[in-house]
């Protein structure tokens, strides 16, 4: 079964989207929906 959505609350916005960004690559993730407190990893597109 796919993940739909995963929330992880976080102190550091900047930090954890580098972060995320790195460890989510290697799998074909990208950040695909970016606001001032949440940020969107997937499959599809870019933010």
């Amino acid at each position: 079964m796919p993940i739909d959505h995963v929330n992880i609350p976080v102190v550091d916005l900047a930090g954890s989207k580098t972060f995320y960004a790195a460890a989510l690559a290697p799998i074909g993730y990208s950040l695909v929906y970016e606001s001032d407190s949440s940020l969107g990893f997937g499959m599809g597109g870019t933010a």
